[in-house]
């Protein structure tokens, strides 16, 4: 042992987060909030993917916040087609062609705005509670964090359009499941506080990342960078006392 180990030991790194799971009576990033089952690190069935990935790791807040600002900035607009000529030209450009000169003519010959559609009306006024940009600020931040992303119509009637759209917290969701490959939803759960609701899957949007191993739950990016934030994580809980 070298004189500068024995005047600053090593630190026993596994020592200090058992002391810790000890003390907090979990680890935080490997217990399902079921508390039946394990994951590596943290898993969407558990709320530590927001709790300790946003939550309270500044890096992971920055670049999410700095994600979700900058997509809900762009303001969605329903449009009408006014000339079905030039929309059948625009459309069938390929896609890297979508922003040149002849694209973007096409473009303005083809459309225009259609403020006074009750969709548009719907897009600038979700519900009470939100406006349009707040809305779609919270529906990237949910996408961003766990890779799902719900959003729930409010229809006053079966036979009536949606009067209310809302985001719905992902950690607050189960889904009920088939065994049908091409149907896979049947049903959605949410509880939050005192809100129990089962809504069907004709009243619900499900907006995630694509999961190679074909699960409904979409793939959290934090998923990733799991052990990245985690080393972070530890890092600033051995500095700060």
């Amino acid at each position: 042992m070298s004189i500068f180990n024995k005047i600053y030991p090593p630190r026993d790194m596994e020592k200090v987060e058992n002391k810790k799971m000890i003390e907090k009576g979990i680890s935080g990033w490997s217990v399902f909030s079921s508390g039946n089952k394990t994951a590596e690190l943290f898993d969407l069935s558990d709320h530590s993917v927001v709790l300790n990935g946003y939550n309270t790791n500044p890096y992971v807040y920055s670049v999410v916040n700095r994600l979700a600002l900058l997509m809900s900035s762009i303001p969605i607009k329903v449009q009408k087609v006014v000339n079905e000529k030039s929309h059948y030209k625009y459309k069938s450009l390929p896609p890297e062609e979508r922003l040149s000169v002849k694209a973007l003519r096409l473009k303005r010959e083809s459309y225009e705005d259609a403020p006074d559609h009750r969709l548009q009306e719907l897009l600038d006024r979700p519900n009470k509670q939100d406006g349009a940009s707040e809305f779609r600020y919270n529906y990237f931040i949910n996408k961003l964090t766990t890779g799902n992303a719900f959003i729930e119509a409010i229809k006053p009637t079966e036979s009536r359009p949606p009067i209310e759209i809302w985001n719905l917290p992902p950690l607050s969701i189960s889904l009920n499941k088939s065994n049908n490959f091409y149907d896979k939803i049947i049903e959605l759960y949410f509880n939050w506080g005192t809100t129990s609701k089962t809504i069907p899957k004709e009243l619900f949007m499900h907006s995630k990342y694509y999961n190679p191993d074909g699960s409904v739950w979409g793939l959290s990016p934090l998923s990733a960078a799991r052990r990245a934030v985690k080393m972070i994580n530890d890092g600033e809980d051995w500095n700060v006392p």
